[in-house]
């Protein structure tokens, strides 16, 4: 196998592994697994020839519509991760203003009577 099928291969068990969507556990797992395909894939990809040949001009077009699908999924991961991470940062500060909730607070700003 050339590096042309070697990046093939890869790029379709990316595409396959993020198809299968985001667990909602142990997702720590199946973000390594990502981490490593991309690796592999950037592997691949530097060992390309400069261009194509002719019998290869379907193979890359191929490729770059998995390419672009990769990158529109690994999006609304990053999306999806990203609300996740605001949520439990909400939910936390909440939680906490409800454990303490007679704490002192800083006062951000003061009132001040004109009125004599």
């Amino acid at each position: 196998m050339d590096a042309a099928d070697h990046l093939y291969d890869c790029t379709r068990r990316l595409y396959v592994h993020l198809k299968q969507g985001l667990p909602g556990k142990d997702r720590g797992a199946f973000l390594e697994t990502i981490r490593e395909l991309l690796d592999e894939r950037q592997k691949w990809i530097g060992s390309l020839p400069p261009s194509f040949q002719d019998p290869e001009a379907s193979f890359a077009k191929e490729l770059l519509a998995f390419d672009k699908a990769i990158q529109d999924m690994l999006k609304e991961m990053f999306e999806r991760i990203r609300e996740d991470i605001h949520q439990f940062n909400k939910k936390r500060t909440t939680s906490e203003h409800y454990a303490n909730l007679y704490r002192k607070r800083n006062a951000d700003g003061m009132f001040l009577d004109k009125r004599k």
